[in-house]
């Protein structure tokens, strides 16, 4: 028997792997798993789907919709795509964002219609061109990890003091990839 917000979740879920195969994604296939943290498999990208109604935020001044997703269980230190899809009156407005952008996030908001957003997440709006990228992100680096580099020696015996403080700013699952670098 499956809930109310599960027939809504695989509605979504649908719609994606749907809109993936008209895009000539012909491998992308869902997940039947429920215990799974993934909703889709393209190859061997995971793309997890998530799908939000507006609701209505009371603030002091004035009350607005608002679209939040939930990403607090995303899987960390893995690059994968995340479809989030904000749902108004029956049109449908998909933000397709690599996970490593979420840098951790546990929510997403979206704090006005999708079609006036402008806010962090705006440059997604139907941009599925990030479908490719996250897919040559994943083929290049999948199971590689960031290496400290200068010296040639790996190990960690011979570091000066202060040497990797930025190590600690470096947030798990993010990927080099040439649209973040300016290439």
């Amino acid at each position: 028997m499956m809930s109310k917000e599960q027939k809504f979740g695989l509605q979504w879920e649908k719609w994606a792997v749907d809109q993936l195969k008209a895009r000539g994604y012909s491998e992308a296939r869902l997940v039947s798993n429920w215990l799974a943290s993934v909703d889709i498999m393209l190859g061997t990208l995971p793309i997890e789907v998530k799908a939000a109604n507006p609701k209505w935020h009371y603030s002091t001044r004035c009350k607005r919709l608002r679209w939040q997703f939930d990403t607090s269980r995303l899987p960390s230190g893995v690059d994968s795509l995340v479809i989030l899809i904000a749902v108004d009156q029956g049109q449908t407005y998909p933000y397709i964002v690599p996970s490593w952008i979420l840098g951790g996030r546990h929510n997403v908001h979206l704090t006005s219609h999708p079609t006036r957003y402008k806010g962090y997440f705006a440059q997604f709006l139907n941009c599925w061109e990030w479908v490719n990228v996250a897919l040559v992100v994943r083929a290049r680096y999948t199971g590689q990890y960031l290496l400290p580099l200068g010296t040639g020696d790996n190990s960690l015996n011979n570091l000066e003091w202060g040497q990797f403080s930025q190590l600690g700013e470096i947030k798990k699952g993010l990927s080099p990839s040439p649209l973040l670098q300016g290439a």
